[in-house]
C-alpha cells in the first residue's frame, strides 16, 4: 500500500479526489465503487484534518489506497488523541438532522462492506468488495 502523508490542511481534499480518480482508472476498478472510494476517503481525511488534528498543519494525515484480489482497503490516519466511533450521535435521529456531527463517520460505515477502527480511534481502514 503507497502511503501519502499530508499536512493537516483542508486544500489537500482537491489532491484527495484526484488521488482516488487516479486509483481507480489505474487498478480498473468498477465505476460503481468510484465514488463510494471518493467520499469515504474525503470524509475519514476531512474527519482527521478538523477533528482528529484540529486544522493543526505541524500535524500529518496519512492516507493510503491499495487493491488486493476481492478488495479495496483505503487507509486514514491522524496525530489526534482519537475518538469512540461507536459513541457517535446517530445523524438519522430526528434529534440530530441538523447536527452534523457524527455524518462523515455514517457514511463511512454505510458507504464500506466493512470498516475498522483502531483501538485509539485515530486510524480507520474501509473495506469495498469488488
Amino acid at each position: 500500500m503507497k502511503i501519502y502523508k499530508f499536512e493537516s490542511d483542508p486544500i489537500i481534499l482537491n489532491d484527495i479526489e484526484e488521488i482516488v480518480i487516479h486509483f481507480v482508472k489505474e487498478n480498473d476498478i468498477p465505476n460503481s465503487l468510484r465514488y463510494k472510494l471518493i467520499v469515504s476517503s474525503l470524509e475519514a481525511i476531512t474527519n482527521s484534518i478538523y477533528h482528529g488534528n484540529c486544522c493543526d498543519i505541524r500535524k500529518t494525515v496519512q492516507f493510503g489506497l491499495e487493491k488486493l484480489s476481492d478488495r479495496v482497503v483505503v487507509y486514514v490516519e491522524d496525530e489526534g488523541s482519537g475518538f469512540d466511533y461507536t459513541h457517535i450521535p446517530d445523524p438519522t435521529s430526528p434529534e440530530n438532522l441538523e447536527n452534523p456531527d457524527g455524518r462523515g463517520v455514517f457514511l463511512m460505515m454505510k458507504l464500506s462492506d466493512y470498516f475498522e477502527f483502531n483501538t485509539t480511534g485515530n486510524r480507520v481502514q474501509l473495506y469495498f468488495n469488488i
